[in-house]
């Protein structure tokens, strides 16, 4: 079975789980409050799914948005309250269409804009100390991918 069927198919089946309401429920009663967190910019409040701490739109750098707009990454300014990393960050703007097979389960829907810097990350405790990392960079000349 080719991925993209497979992942089609599974989301056709989450879809009737949901429907029934229990995945409803149970995404519901897994998502809790995550401790806040200390960051070089600020404090970070995400939240803990199934006991993995989850901080989404957590931002690496300034925004790419108008004068910053093709130039390099520019230093993010801290924050001085505590930010809420529940939501996804916005993605980078591409035309839909000509991504490789393993990219067409991506949500167009999801946000899409220039202050994209952003970075989602998941931990089983923030306070343990350093661990491996993966890091996905996406390329695709502004086009796809």
């Amino acid at each position: 079975m080719r991925r993209r069927d497979f992942i089609n198919y599974s989301a056709l089946a989450g879809a009737g789980v949901a429907i029934d309401g229990v995945w409803t429920r149970t995404l519901a009663q897994s998502r809790t409050p995550s401790a806040t967190v200390k960051t070089a910019n600020g404090s970070l409040r995400g939240y803990v799914d199934n006991g993995v701490h989850v901080f989404k739109g957590v931002p690496y750098g300034a925004s790419t948005a108008g004068v910053n707009r093709f130039r390099p990454p520019q230093k993010r300014q801290p924050w001085s309250s505590v930010r809420e990393a529940t939501q996804w960050g916005e993605r980078p703007p591409q035309i839909l269409g000509g991504e490789p097979a393993e990219m067409l389960p991506t949500d167009p829907r999801e946000p899409l804009g220039e202050d994209c810097l952003v970075m989602n990350i998941w931990t089983p405790h923030p306070a343990e100390g350093q661990r491996p990392v993966m890091v996905w960079l996406h390329g695709g000349g502004f086009g796809s991918g």
